[in-house]
């Protein structure tokens, strides 16, 4: 799932995790699990069902409210309304760090209950969750999926229309991944002209010049951007080929 400007795309896995949500907020659960792999939208779907639901709603993240806050200081923020959503992200930290910060979240959590609150509770790693000394409070568990070849079709003829071939390769990419890819393609031709060291100039155009000779031009790296804006230096079209290779390097990382 991706948000481009004020349009939200939401693939069907997503939205049956939407569903279960709000079937969650409706009925006799005082807590669900939401998982998946990195950057595949967990955060993001989480503060979206926060921002489109009327209930008044807190959203920890377990790494830094519990590096930054005072154990205190989140009850006072959980005690002064009932029944909010509350949720905590990134739940793995806690088998990384000392057991006094996993018996705080206990000890918050605990409260949460008490003060009525329903838990949405939010980790890219349950196995981890096992570790924990006692089980965390939900009743069900929901998985966000890696984005589905349609979801993968759409963005990618949003963003690289002529380049529709990279969603049958891009399989086992997250939300984040996709992003980070299309980007990167994206950027390839100012790349280029940054990186180069020499140019022709060509009927007041300078063109990126890959082989040196008599005639080549040397640019600082201010007359590039300053010659970008202009419109003076031809920005290449990008082939193929260049995005095959910018595919094969993020896969080699």
């Amino acid at each position: 799932m991706i948000q481009t400007g004020l349009n939200i795309v939401l693939e069907d896995s997503v939205k049956e995790t939407l569903e279960q949500l709000n079937k969650f907020k409706e009925g006799p659960f005082s807590g669900i699990l939401i998982t998946g792999r990195p950057g595949t939208g967990k955060t993001f779907l989480c503060k979206y069902f926060a921002q489109i639901n009327d209930s008044c709603h807190l959203f920890f993240n377990c790494v830094n409210e519990f590096q930054n806050l005072e154990a205190s200081q989140m009850v006072e923020l959980i005690k002064q309304e009932r029944k909010k959503l509350v949720f905590f992200d990134d739940l793995e930290y806690f088998s990384f760090v000392q057991q006094e910060k996993y018996y705080k979240l206990i000890e918050i959590l605990k409260i949460c209950q008490e003060q009525e609150h329903k838990l949405v509770l939010i980790t890219q790693s349950p196995e981890k969750l096992d570790l924990y000394p006692q089980k965390l409070p939900y009743d069900k568990a929901t998985v966000i999926l890696l984005p589905e070849k349609k979801f993968r079709e759409q963005l990618i003829a949003k963003n690289l229309p002529q380049f529709n071939f990279l969603s049958g390769l891009t399989d086992s990419y997250s939300v984040s991944d996709l992003i980070s890819l299309i980007k990167d393609i994206q950027m390839e031709p100012l790349r280029k002209i940054i990186n180069c060291q020499s140019f022709e100039l060509i009927d007041g155009q300078y063109h990126v010049n890959e082989i040196i000779n008599e005639s080549s031009l040397q640019l600082s790296y201010d007359e590039k951007l300053r010659f970008m804006q202009e419109g003076k230096i031809k920005i290449e079209e990008l082939e193929e080929k260049d995005v095959r290779r910018i595919l094969n390097e993020k896969k080699r990382i």
